[in-house]
């Protein structure tokens, strides 16, 4: 796997991005979630937003560990892996 530099993340995070998290709901059930992204090169996150009161918000609450998939636009290059929510 080749390891990206600083630069090239940001370059990464800043281009059009499609962004999915994967949340188990109350029926043990996978649900893909699309998501809004915008990229903070100065703070170094990347922020997801989404109504506070959606079924992914539910989902996270209840069961923490989720999947995410962030990929550009373009090429579908992409990276994924597994997320723990804590002080959701």
């Amino acid at each position: 796997m080749e390891v990206m530099s600083k630069a090239e993340v940001d370059s990464f995070l800043e281009s059009k991005l499609n962004v999915q998290l994967t949340t188990i709901d109350e029926m043990g059930d996978p649900n893909i979630h699309p998501l809004l992204s915008y990229y903070d090169r100065n703070a170094n996150e990347l922020l997801v937003m989404t109504n506070m009161m959606s079924k992914k918000v539910q989902n996270v609450r209840s069961k923490p560990t989720v999947h995410f998939s962030i990929r550009d636009g373009l090429s579908l290059q992409g990276h994924q892996g597994l997320w723990i929510c804590e002080n959701c």
